[in-house]
């Protein structure tokens, strides 16, 4: 998945000014559908020339948090971080908060986006 990546950056790159903002799902093992962990995709994403990198939709917030966490470790980018919807509700006022704390340490440009439905 990080060849396609590369290839759909490149493709905007070449075709519009617009800000890229990359994302990708990762599974219960920390890992993608083709077995990318989180530092090589967040390594080779931030190589890009991207504006922002994160994790959507494939698994709840408890899950995502650890890959949150290395991602941050390993750029200086923005993080996006949007767990499937169905866990938004699962995520309660504490953990949220030190989340927040524990990314604006690391990251002070860190964004959260959700899907609007």
């Amino acid at each position: 998945d990080l060849v396609e990546c590369k290839a759909a950056v490149l493709a905007a790159k070449e075709n519009c000014d617009l800000p890229i903002i990359l994302s990708l799902s990762f599974e219960g093992n920390g890992r993608t559908f083709m077995g990318v962990d989180a530092v090589t995709a967040t390594v080779a994403a931030s190589s890009w020339g991207i504006d922002a990198f994160g994790v959507n939709c494939s698994v709840g917030p408890d899950t995502l948090l650890p890959i949150i966490k290395t991602i941050a470790e390993y750029t200086d980018l923005p993080i996006i971080a949007q767990p499937t919807q169905d866990y938004l509700l699962l995520l309660t006022a504490k953990p949220f908060i030190r989340l927040m704390r524990h990314l604006s340490q690391k990251q002070p440009n860190f964004f959260l986006t959700q899907e609007l439905t």
